[in-house]
């Protein structure tokens, strides 16, 4: 059995997180889901610190045998490039190893660090994501190799469309708006605890 990898900024993680992780192991049979949070990430600004995303998620985990999680990007003091991840991954573990990616995130792929090697030496599956058809796949036929194309369109995984998003959760949290039910309880006590987004 192969490991799926989900990275992200996780800023906050949320029900949709878990909720693509859960659907993504059922239906490729993965052994387990590694959420790595990501430290410095090239094309995002972050408004918090990558310990707070990190015990995040650590959290909102803690009762799922198939789920884990790694700091290995936040030992790194370089910017957060999937390739190389990947690369130190291999040499932490015997298992093929699955990366997930939105499909929010796809069209992005061709701006990624070594992003064509990123394909050839890792299976890849794109998630559904809602307002993001698998149709925008479309738009990367003139853009990548025809046989990486393929390989992007055979694993595209339809999962429960929940429409939640961080953005969402942090202006709700800088509205002083409730969150309830859309992060684990444990994750919306962490928030609060800490008054995480409480700024613009």
């Amino acid at each position: 059995m192969a490991i799926g990898v989900l990275g992200g900024t996780f800023n906050p993680i949320h029900v949709g997180h878990l909720i693509l992780a859960q659907e993504i192991r059922i239906k490729m049979n993965l052994s387990k889901i590694i959420f790595i949070p990501s430290k410095i990430p090239p094309l995002k600004n972050i408004s918090i610190s990558p310990q707070h995303r990190y015990n995040m998620v650590q959290i909102a985990i803690a009762n799922n045998p198939f789920f884990e999680i790694s700091d290995i990007e936040l030992k790194s003091d370089h910017i957060s490039h999937t390739y190389k991840t990947m690369q130190k991954l291999k040499m932490q573990t015997n298992e093929a190893i699955t990366f997930i990616i939105g499909a929010d995130n796809i069209l992005s792929l061709p701006e990624w660090y070594r992003w064509q090697d990123l394909l050839t030496e890792c299976e890849i599956v794109v998630a559904s994501r809602p307002d993001y058809p698998f149709s925008n796949l479309q738009k990367l036929k003139t853009k990548i190799p025809q046989e990486t194309y393929q390989k992007l369109y055979r694993n595209l995984i339809e999962i429960p469309l929940v429409f939640i998003s961080s953005t969402t959760i942090r202006q709700k949290c800088h509205q002083k708006n409730p969150i309830r039910y859309f992060v684990p309880e444990s994750v919306r006590e962490y928030i609060t605890k800490y008054k995480l987004y409480q700024d613009a």
